[in-house]
This record gives structure tokens, C-alpha cells and sequence, in this order.
């Protein structure tokens, strides 16, 4: 949760967090607020947590996701193994969910290749074909499924472009004499 208070000003956006008898709750991000069984849900290394999100110790290595939709929902990706085409080029993306553990083809996702959409194949797999010079983001959805991560694919001349990296680091009082420490901070 230190994540959520840390980079909500950077990031222009309001939370709240409630204390239950079980431990504090982050109820609401911007006006989207936990209903039902659906609420702002913490995935780690493609897991659901297993304990409270103040609970859990993340280590360097840990990817975290937070969604919100229910508990049960499962993970998609888009497996491309080209980030470089040329234009003519035919590639094949696949769209995997995860469950229990395992990555397993997904038929009838919806896949977006930019402004273009498809639907995977009994095989997960989508037919691309690249025509435009551009730069395109491969990204699956389906129904109650999370959202993939989006796959960047160079097409043909894109001329001069750079990735910019972004991580968030908390950093807390240790020490333990300040009774009121400064909340941690987020640096971009």
C-alpha cells in the first residue's frame, strides 16, 4: 500500500484506504471503489496475494500488478517474439492466460495490433501482417480476464526512438526513533 500513497501525487490520482478489523483496505482509487466482489486487486510474479497487500514483503525482482475486477480474475499475455519487422513481414502472436501456475493458449481474446483488432484462434494465435512504417503496441483482452502487458513492435522505418525506463522505489525510515516519518517517496 506504501506504493499507492507514495505515487498518488506524481501520478494525479486520490485513494482510500479503511482500517478493518483485518488490516487497512484500499477501498477506492479516483472514483472507482470496491464493489461487491470486485475491488483493487494485488497480482505478484503472476500471483494473487495470499495475505493482505500490507502484509506482503516485496523484494527487488517482484513484478507487481493492481487491478480492479474480482479476486479469481486471470492474467493474459501476448507472446511475440519479433519486436523488429519489416514491412511486408507475417508474424504470429500468441495469447496465453494463466492459471494455476501454467500459461495455456486462449482462444477468442481480443488482440490490438495500434488501431487494427483480431480475435486469437483455438491456438491463441493471431495472424499480423505489417504494412505501415510505425511503432505498435500488441496488448489482449477478454471479458473478465486482466488485461496483458502491452508489447512494443518496431514496423519498417520508425526513424530515432528511445525507451525511457521508470521504477518506483519506497523509501522508509528504518531507524525507528522518528514517531512521525515523512511517508515514503517515489522517484521517477
Amino acid at each position: 500500500l506504501d506504493v499507492i500513497k507514495a505515487s498518488s501525487n506524481e501520478c494525479g490520482y486520490t485513494y482510500v484506504i479503511q482500517e478493518y478489523e483485518w488490516g487497512p483496505y484500499l477501498t477506492t482509487i479516483n472514483d472507482e471503489e470496491a464493489v461487491g466482489n470486485d475491488g483493487w486487486i494485488f497480482v505478484v510474479n503472476n500471483e494473487h496475494l495470499q495475505v493482505g497487500a500490507n502484509q506482503f514483503d516485496m523484494s527487488a525482482d517482484d513484478k507487481l500488478l493492481m487491478y480492479y475486477g474480482a479476486w479469481d480474475s486471470k492474467l493474459l499475455r501476448v507472446v511475440h517474439t519479433e519486436s523488429t519487422v519489416a514491412i511486408g513481414d507475417t508474424t504470429t502472436a500468441t495469447v496465453e492466460q494463466y492459471d494455476a501456475g501454467t500459461w495455456s493458449a486462449f482462444a477468442g481474446a481480443t488482440l490490438s495490433q495500434g488501431a487494427d483488432t483480431f480475435t486469437s484462434d483455438a491456438n491463441g494465435e493471431v495472424e499480423l501482417t505489417w504494412d505501415q512504417d510505425g511503432l505498435y503496441y500488441l496488448y489482449a483482452e477478454a471479458g473478465a480476464s486482466i488485461r496483458s502487458d502491452k508489447v512494443m513492435v518496431s514496423a519498417g522505418d520508425v526513424g530515432d526512438s528511445e525507451n525511457l525506463g521508470m521504477s518506483v522505489n519506497i523509501e522508509q525510515d528504518s531507524g525507528g526513533t522518528n514517531p512521525d516519518p515523512d511517508p515514503p517517496s517515489t522517484i521517477f
